[in-house]
């Protein structure tokens, strides 16, 4: 929906569509190649709804389908990430990968770096996103 200054505003219910995009495609990643019933028990919503979300990924390229057949019964339709998906997938990863070691690198000193080797700074830089990761999950516990 565009609005004032050509920017996109997106309603409640175009967001909630993304994000559960977002978890089908997260889904498909972990889980690889899966059945309609299977991503609806996953994210919690009907197999009608991810159908839906499917047929639009499939037109858009993130996912492709493939029909397995089964000992009995019919074959079952089994989804699974494109390479574009597995890029989007891959993508949506690095840049919260990014926001998790920048603040820990930006917080090292020219002292805490000096006349170590790369695995070394590495390893400082991962302690100090594991402390906060740590502290996160600490203060967001304290607030539930």
């Amino acid at each position: 929906m565009p609005c004032a200054g050509g920017q996109w505003m997106h309603t409640d219910a175009e967001a909630g569509m993304e994000r559960t995009r977002d978890e089908v495609v997260r889904i498909l990643h972990d889980r690889g190649a899966s059945s309609v019933a299977e991503v609806a028990e996953a994210v919690g919503v009907s197999a009608g709804a991810v159908r839906r979300h499917l047929d639009l990924m499939i037109a858009e390229g993130l996912v492709d389908q493939r029909l397995e057949r089964q000992p009995r019964g019919r074959p079952v339709t089994r989804y699974f990430l494109s390479e574009a998906g597995e890029e989007r997938s891959a993508a949506a990863h690095y840049h919260r990968l990014l926001e998790r070691i920048y603040p820990a690198l930006s917080r090292l000193s020219a002292d805490a770096v000096a006349g170590k080797d790369g695995r070394a700074v590495l390893a400082t830089m991962f302690e100090g996103v594991a402390e906060d990761r740590k502290s996160t999950r600490l203060n967001s516990s304290h607030v539930a």
